[in-house]
């Protein structure tokens, strides 16, 4: 986490308010829905910097965002599953969780991210989404259970736009921006589990003679959500709701279509999307 605050938030960065033409910067507190995980609540820091490159409005401000949110896999049904088929005289510890962490970082060109006038406001750019294990070959590989891959990322693109309305005409007044946002991440690499096993590598990546690349274990990845974020003083406070698909990887797909494995060819569900942040503006 220490090295994402360096990055997004570099010492000449620390500076203004929204309103001061200075670079506003942010660190936040959140908590996020997680349907996939242990618990439904994933627990994380955000932190973003916005960085004013010129006075003309049609010119954008750069904007750097990110994000680190914790939790626990697997499912308590799923882990319960894995013990009804652990390998026969295998010790099955205990528990069976593992620490699951996610990331997203993005670049944005961003029109009026360190303004307070009243009016539209937009960003748009390059997104990074990165996740990974910590545990679960150790856990998991004794029992005869593995993961597939213990490390991936997707990259694509997020953009949001709204309209900002002040109350107050003064740097500090209360300010209330509202935005509508989507998201799209493809697959970009995968590591780790299987994939560093040369043992398994070929069944980890071969399904009935079909071979994948390591992007064919991922699934694309799709938001969209409307937030609504308060601020007055150093004080910043948002809340996100939307919704959240992760696509069946090319994996999943082949061995649903193949007679070798008995795996279910349905579609992923669409899950909810709830985030909540607290944090200050400097």
């Amino acid at each position: 986490m220490r090295l994402l605050l360096l990055a997004l938030l570099p010492v000449p960065a620390l500076a203004g308010l929204p309103g001061e033409d200075e670079v506003v910067s942010t660190v936040d507190l959140r908590a996020s829905s997680d349907a996939d995980a242990r618990i439904p609540i994933s627990f994380g820091v955000g932190a973003g910097t916005a960085i004013p490159l010129d006075s003309r409005i049609l010119v954008p401000d750069l904007e750097l965002r990110g994000d680190l949110q914790f939790n626990r896999l697997p499912p308590e049904e799923v882990e319960a599953f894995m013990r009804e088929t652990a390998d026969a005289g295998s010790d099955v510890p205990d528990r069976l969780a593992y620490t699951d962490l996610r990331s997203r970082i993005s670049a944005q060109a961003s029109w009026g991210a360190t303004s307070r006038e009243a009016g539209l406001r937009g960003r748009v750019g390059p997104l990074l989404v990165v996740e990974g294990n910590a545990g679960a070959m150790d856990r998991l590989a004794p029992i005869g259970w593995a993961p597939d891959y213990t490390a991936s990322g997707r990259l694509g693109l997020t953009g949001d736009f709204g309209v900002a309305m002040p109350f107050g005409e003064e740097v500090g007044d209360p300010l209330l921006d509202l935005r509508f946002g989507a998201s799209i991440a493809a697959p970009a690499f995968a590591s780790g589990g299987q994939l560093s096993d040369p043992d398994d590598r070929a069944w980890a990546l071969t399904v009935d003679d079909q071979t994948f690349a390591p992007t064919g274990l991922l699934g694309r990845e799709t938001r969209a959500w409307g937030d609504a974020a308060f601020s007055v003083d150093n004080l910043r406070v948002g809340l996100m709701l939307g919704f959240h698909h992760r696509a069946r990887s090319a994996v999943v797909k082949a061995r649903a279509g193949s007679e070798n494995w008995d795996v279910l060819d349905q579609p992923e569900t669409i899950d909810p999307l709830v985030q909540l942040t607290v944090g200050a503006q400097f």
